[in-house]
């Protein structure tokens, strides 16, 4: 169990001991029977939630005998009073009404009492038992760990004062205060709002300019996102998004914390934008940060997460008294799924509970998947959902006014019919910009292989709108332009997965490599003219880094990478075609790690190779798949790539890294081939 619900069960323990004096089964079956009353006892609650507990570790095998349930709630309840071993207590319990207890099953135990004390029904005995545990940190730790932040802080900042004037850099840093605090980007996001849309973003004296479209031209209120609240029912979404964003960012009666979840492209940066214009009168108090550009440097797995946030911002939890703090693209940095959920709580515990913070709310954004066990989480949550019927409606009529294209009704007809996909805002808008034709589309995938088609795609629309002195010669270009994006794809991949940014000098390699490759006059400056990158200034040594317009763009281009790299071998599965995989899968899967979105985009494009293949393939080919990895483990998993073990620096850790990709995507094969789990 983690820290945090080590010490919540602990503090549910002592409450046991402070609060109750009858531990009886007829009290707890008296409170039991009346447990639906509108104000429980805190001595209520307790009861509730060991017999709810005790059921659910029995899988209700005792719904009908409900008195040997109350028997081990008193004799578990009245350890827990008596001081004794906690654990032993459990298991004494628990012997009355399980077989094979161990101490899987007391952890079991006790985290069904966490979850159980995270639901809405016991707010007010979970708000008392933090309120206990904080006051116990602030007499014992808290006080000694903020000293030692202090002291660390001052190390640090000591530290690089030293090593600058051991270069000879001393002025600029005499005047450096002691925390250095990172710029908010709220103006950044803001700044968005009345900027050119990527796709219409044209310099006016080209000769064939397009139509300049900024967000805020279509982007109005009715297009914010409809939303599913908790664990309500998918199928009824709410509209209120800015009434509810009013109450986390305008009313000041409490500490608050909003998850935001949505799929790649649904708008959740564009969210941030709109909040930091139609709250403008608030945008000294909105604070935005990156979790990858801005957080890269947090430890995930430390315990005190909190500070640590607090530390990389350069921020003291005083900071945060009526601020609006929005913490962007949660599933851009590198963790598991359930410490996501454990972070989440972490958070909410230490700052929406904290009695020294008022006013504040937080807000995070993620995407959807990224974090799982939603009933274990102790924040409110939405789920943003695709633009319904009027809402494309509404964009597609704005977009056509302002461009003066004509949406055919049989365009409009197929992208109602697929708005689940469609509706997405950033597809429907690439879609619509690129003049894309629409079929029967069942993922974002197969919007992506239109968008970025060499025949009719988004090279094409580059010849018909850009001027050059040679106007055709992106034609002659486009391979290798997609070729360019598929490594600087894989570069991001390997090298900075999180941030997936490249640096200059980085993609001026590639950019050289791939025009020697196809024997090419030097093609660096055309390859951004497709309109999805976009370069950045950066302070220091990075001079300007590049990076894809939106995330989904950059985990596309890494899945089109490998996937071309093992399509062919795919379809012969011959013993051969084995060894050429395992060359290419290695080369590819090295460093990277395959995220939850990556491994879906990877799935679907195979699925689709699967679905075209014989009966007879169909069923060889998860066999075929496993053989090739046991070769691989045979013999190593860079054997089949004949390269000497020296070309790989930290063969190990490389080694570790492929097999955990390779098994990621053996388990997402498991459905696709009607496969039991255990086949691997």
């Amino acid at each position: 169990m983690m820290f945090i619900e080590e010490a919540i069960i602990g503090e549910f323990i002592s409450k046991v001991s402070d609060s109750i004096v009858d531990i009886s089964k007829v009290k707890i079956k008296e409170e039991i029977k009346n447990r639906n009353t509108k104000h429980q006892s805190l001595e209520s609650q307790i009861y509730n939630i060991v017999v709810d507990v005790l059921n659910k570790v029995t899988y209700d095998e005792y719904e009908n005998n409900q008195d040997k349930i109350f028997d081990v709630a008193e004799k578990i309840l009245k350890g827990f009073k008596s001081g004794v071993d906690n654990k032993n207590n459990i298991k004494l319990g628990l012997s009355d009404i399980c077989e094979n207890i161990d101490e899987n099953k007391c952890i079991d135990f006790m985290q069904l009492i966490y979850r159980e004390l995270s639901k809405d029904n016991y707010s007010e005995l979970y708000r008392e038992i933090r309120l206990l545990q904080q006051e116990k940190e602030g007499n014992k730790t808290s006080r000694i760990e903020r000293k030692v932040d202090e002291i660390q802080c001052e190390v640090k900042v000591t530290n690089e004062i030293l090593n600058k004037i051991e270069t000879n850099n001393y002025n600029s840093v005499i005047n450096q205060s002691r925390i250095v605090r990172k710029k908010s980007r709220a103006q950044e996001y803001a700044d968005k709002w009345n900027a050119n849309m990527f796709l219409n973003n044209f310099d006016k004296r080209d000769e064939n300019a397009g139509v300049n479209i900024k967000l805020n031209e279509v982007y109005l209120e009715e297009h914010l996102s409809h939303y599913i609240w908790m664990e309500n029912d998918r199928k009824n979404p709410l509209t209120d998004l800015k009434e509810l964003l009013t109450e986390y960012i305008e009313e000041h009666n409490d500490n608050k914390m909003l998850f935001i979840l949505g799929q790649p492209g649904i708008g959740k940066s564009t969210l941030i934008t709109w909040i930091t214009v139609n709250f403008n009168d608030r945008i000294n108090e909105i604070l935005v940060y990156k979790f990858a550009s801005d957080l890269g440097n947090v430890d995930w797995q430390n315990d005190r997460i909190s500070n640590r946030i607090l530390d990389e911002i350069g921020l003291r939890r005083n900071d945060l008294n009526g601020k609006i703090l929005i913490l962007d693209g949660f599933d851009e940095v590198s963790i598991e799924s359930v410490r996501r959920k454990d972070i989440l709580n972490s958070l909410y515990c230490d700052w929406i509970y904290d009695r020294t913070i008022d006013n504040f709310s937080l807000i995070i954004t993620c995407r959807e998947n990224y974090v799982q066990k939603f009933a274990m989480l102790k924040c409110k949550y939405i789920i943003l959902q695709s633009w319904d019927e009027m809402q494309v409606k509404s964009f597609c009529s704005i977009f056509q006014k302002k461009t003066k294209n004509n949406i055919s009704d049989g365009t409009l007809k197929n992208l109602l019919e697929n708005k689940s996909i469609l509706g997405i805002p950033l597809i429907l808008y690439m879609v619509l910009a690129l003049n894309i034709s629409i079929d029967e589309e069942g993922s974002i995938v197969d919007v992506y292989d239109k968008i970025f088609s060499l025949e009719g795609g988004i090279y094409d629309r580059c010849i018909d709108n850009k001027s050059f002195a040679d106007k055709h010669r992106i034609a002659e270009t486009k391979k290798q332009i997609h070729q360019i994006s598929r490594e600087i794809a894989i570069w991001m991949f390997e090298n900075n997965p999180d941030r997936a940014v490249v640096s200059k000098k980085a993609y001026k390699n590639i950019c050289a490599s791939v025009t020697k490759e196809f024997k090419q006059k030097d093609i660096g400056q055309d390859f951004v003219i497709g309109n999805f990158f976009e370069l950045k200034h950066c302070e220091g040594e990075k001079g300007e880094e590049l990076y894809f317009v939106h995330r989904s763009i950059y985990e596309y281009f890494v899945v089109e990478t490998i996937f071309s790299s093992i399509e062919n071998s795919m379809k012969k599965l011959s013993d051969g075609s084995q060894e050429e995989l395992a060359a290419n899968l290695t080369i590819y899967l090295k460093q990277g790690k395959i995220t939850y979105t990556i491994g879906e985009y990877l799935l679907y494009k195979i699925r689709g190779l699967f679905n075209k293949l014989s009966v007879e393939k169909k069923n060889r080919f998860y066999g075929w798949w496993e053989e090739t990895v046991a070769k691989m483990m045979e013999k190593g998993m860079f054997y089949y790539t004949n390269k000497n073990i020296n070309y790989y620096e930290n063969i190990i850790s490389k080694e570790c890294q492929c097999f955990k990709n390779i098994f990621k995507i053996l388990r997402l094969f498991l459905t696709m081939c009607n496969v039991s789990s255990h086949a691997f």
